[in-house]
């Protein structure tokens, strides 16, 4: 499922922010009606700062869209 999809302006103010996890998080929620642990948020919260990265080092335009799937394990 696709649980983020913004303009890479967007993500960037996101990360810069310090948000995206509660955006992700916030959208999990919303879309799945599922609750994420703390250590997947600060696991989202410490790699996908690495995006801002591959975003400000290319030439992504600012209104492209970035997306994010994704898929909750299977219930044993």
């Amino acid at each position: 499922m696709i649980i983020f999809n913004e303009t890479s302006s967007n993500c960037l103010n996101h990360i810069y922010e310090n948000k995206i996890g509660y955006v992700l998080k916030k959208n999990i929620l919303t879309k799945m009606n599922k609750v994420i642990s703390g250590s997947e948020l600060k696991s989202w919260e410490n790699s996908l700062p690495q995006m801002v990265k591959v975003i400000r080092d290319t030439d992504i335009k600012e209104d492209t869209h970035v997306l994010l799937e994704y898929k909750l394990p299977p219930r044993k």
